[in-house]
């Protein structure tokens, strides 16, 4: 399942670590319909896109870790071991993790505020648009297999997405800019002409007829 999985940044806005009937880490793994950093696109989470996950996750279908800095081999908790809670609510996807597991270096850590979030997934259903000159995608259903805390942020894996972007370009080409319509050609008015000249000659004449007229005076 990794082959195609994506990883999204988040910056933390309510990390924190609690103590209310035990020590746990929680806060926010997912923020719905915030528009990413530019990647190339323009990417946001849908409210529903990880309704599916959740149920499965609840019905024990799958299995989503909490992991430390993406490593599979720093099992920090699941849903399967209760370790891990994920609920979603207006905001975004919360997630709370026992901190049993976390070495006392690492729960330091998340108190000093140096870590952030990131989580792991799988596309199974977006929607691309087109808005000027840059590309929207929404992610209507996704595969959420883990939530990471780590302490830099590992590189937005896009590989998944710009496959599914270059495949609906090819199917959604932008369109040619319309050609401007050329000016239409003015047709000169073949009267305009010798009127002009004709009024010319005539004042011409006035003028000498006037200085004639003054000088035998």
């Amino acid at each position: 399942m990794r082959k195609n999985t994506e990883f999204r940044n988040f910056e933390i806005t309510e990390l924190r670590f609690s103590e209310d009937e035990g020590k746990f880490v929680e806060g926010y793994a997912i923020v719905f319909d915030s528009d990413s950093v530019d990647m190339g696109f323009i990417e946001r989470v849908a409210p529903s896109a990880v309704d599916r996950s959740l149920r499965e996750a609840a019905a024990g279908e799958t299995n989503i870790h909490a992991l430390w800095s993406h490593n599979r081999a720093i099992p920090l908790g699941s849903t399967k071991s209760g370790k891990l809670v994920l609920n979603k609510d207006s905001k975004g996807l919360r997630f709370r993790i026992d901190s049993e597991r976390l070495t006392r270096e690492q729960l330091a850590a998340v108190r000093d505020g140096d870590m952030q979030m990131s989580f792991g997934f799988n596309t199974r259903d977006d929607h691309w648009e087109r808005r000027g000159d840059k590309d929207y995608r929404t992610l209507l259903d996704i595969d959420v297999s883990e939530v990471s805390l780590v302490a830099a942020p590992a590189y937005q894996d896009t590989s998944a997405a710009v496959r599914s972007l270059d495949e609906w370009r090819s199917a959604n080409p932008p369109e040619p800019p319309a050609e401007a319509e050329p000016a239409p050609e003015e047709i000169p008015d073949p009267a305009a002409a010798p009127v002009t000249r004709a009024a010319q000659t005539k004042a011409r004449l006035k003028m000498g007829l006037d200085l004639k007229v003054r000088s035998t005076r």
